[in-house]
């Protein structure tokens, strides 16, 4: 094994994840291999750090895994931040830490940017999908002046991974800008489920883009409205049309994880339908980046509670086995947090690796086997980047939940960066604004405690719900504001 820092990280998938803050954060390079657990378990979630690799908060050694990339070999080298992965291994009782035997990463899509709507609604359109991006979607260009994804332009080439229904929407982990423009024999793709199948024409919809496989030189045998393929082609799109030269059959046809009965099963991703209670109230049916699962109860009473935990759209982690017709049977659910209004931006003030936490601003930030780590250095940035690699005066950025158990501040991720001309700042929404008295209180409602700041006795305007950015100082862990603008 090779020595390494580790590196903690998450996607602010579920509360129970983000306030773990017992999890085991570090490892031991002399650990014995154990890839003879019985009954491995399969794990569907976002690549959240190196050291080997973490998913779903368990650091999973790689030695022994093998790892496709795009359903060719490859290695760890090839894995990075943000991408969605199937992993098969086992978990040690630890819970924190195991063994991988396989890793497979399939990005989404890679083609033509059609429009960027960031400052309308913080989506792309590329090639008839609509890709969400948020704060947690990690962002990298190859392209030169490209700092963040309202730079992307129209006809750039992006791959993107992420979360699907199928049907066009895309929930962005990761996205990258692999090309300035296409070039002409370049191979382009787009995964999804068939919609709106003209034999007769030969053509189809994936999302918003129609598919015309006329001059295919692949096309499965069998193909259907609700399968799910892969369309290639070598020509760039013309409008919303794609004229494939090739169609493949992913995996089993269908979207989702293929699950096997018995088989221990963890995913991590995006409600995307919810059905209606069986007679009994004690079942669900309910889907998860296009996985059929079926919510099971052992009393009708607990269904209105963990029912509530599935709302369309809502990013969850759940667990359970598959059964013999192929449906997750689930036994946990972790409701999503959602994003957090909390942000701070400054230089570090000290770093604790033993609880493993690090202090800005005065403040006391704890990380997790969760949270996302980025080292985003212009010259040294390491891809083995953990808290115990932070230094007194070092540049970070944060955004940040408030365990509401214990008062302690949680990072959610964590980016080093350069900090020529950057600002000491806090972002957040205001909870209580008492500018006559000189003070602001500043968090997220849905959690306590809050976070105080005195503030500019002229600083007035603003109310409870308003989302503000604030340059601040600090002196003795007391926090005041020297400007207030809304966000």
């Amino acid at each position: 094994m090779k020595n390494r820092t580790f590196n903690y990280s998450m996607t602010a998938l579920s509360v129970a994840l983000a306030l773990g803050l017992t999890g085991c954060l570090g490892g031991s390079d002399d650990k014995p291999l154990d890839t003879t657990l019985p009954t491995p378990k399969v794990t569907q979630g976002v690549i959240t750090g190196f050291g080997s690799v973490f998913v779903n908060g368990v650091e999973y050694e790689t030695d022994v895994a093998s790892i496709n990339v795009d359903g060719l070999a490859g290695n760890e080298t090839q894995l990075k931040l943000g991408m969605v992965v199937k992993l098969k291994g086992s978990v040690n009782a630890d819970g924190s830490t195991g063994n991988a035997l396989s890793v497979d990463f399939a990005d989404n899509l890679e083609g033509t940017v059609a429009a960027n709507n960031i400052g309308i609604d913080n989506t792309l359109t590329v090639m008839g999908q609509t890709v969400t991006i948020t704060a947690d979607t990690v962002f990298e260009s190859s392209v030169a002046g490209q700092l963040s994804p309202a730079d992307i332009a129209a006809g750039n080439i992006v791959e993107i991974s992420g979360f699907t229904s199928g049907d066009g929407n895309i929930f962005a982990t990761r996205v990258e800008v692999k090309k300035q423009a296409h070039v002409q024999g370049d191979e382009i793709q787009l995964k999804g489920l068939i919609s709106m199948l003209d034999s007769t024409a030969k053509t189809f919809k994936l999302g918003g883009m129609t598919i015309d496989y006329n001059q295919a030189a692949e096309v499965p045998a069998v193909i259907a409205n609700g399968l799910y393929v892969e369309a290639k082609t070598t020509s760039a799109p013309a409008g919303n049309t794609f004229v494939a030269s090739k169609i493949e059959v992913e995996g089993n046809g269908e979207l989702g994880v293929e699950v096997a009965e018995n088989e221990d099963i963890e995913l991590s991703g995006m409600i995307t339908s919810v059905g209606t209670p069986s007679l009994d109230g004690l079942s669900v049916d309910f889907t998860i980046n296009g996985q059929l699962a079926k919510l099971v109860v052992e009393e009708a009473g607990k269904m209105a509670e963990e029912s509530a935990k599935l709302v369309v759209g809502a990013k969850a982690r759940i667990e359970g086995k598959g059964d013999a017709t192929g449906v997750l049977i689930v036994n946990e659910i972790d409701s999503g947090m959602g994003d957090s209004d909390l942000e701070i931006k400054g230089f570090v003030d000290s770093v604790d690796v033993a609880n493993k936490s690090v202090t800005i601003l005065g403040q006391t930030i704890y990380l997790t086997n969760n949270t996302m780590v980025k080292d985003d250095l212009d010259v040294g940035a390491q891809r083995y980047f953990g808290v115990d690699d932070l230094v007194n005066g070092d540049w970070i950025e944060v955004k940040l939940a408030i365990d509401a158990a214990t008062g302690n501040l949680v990072a959610l991720n964590m980016k080093r960066d350069d900090a020529s001309g950057n600002t000491e700042e806090l972002k957040g929404k205001i909870v209580d604004n008492t500018t006559t008295l000189g003070h602001m209180i500043i968090g997220d409602a849905s959690l306590a405690p809050t976070m105080n700041l005195d503030v500019l006795s002229n600083a007035t305007g603003f109310a409870a719900g308003d989302k503000v950015v604030i340059t601040v100082t600090e002196n003795g862990g007391v926090l005041t504001a020297t400007n207030v603008i809304l966000d």
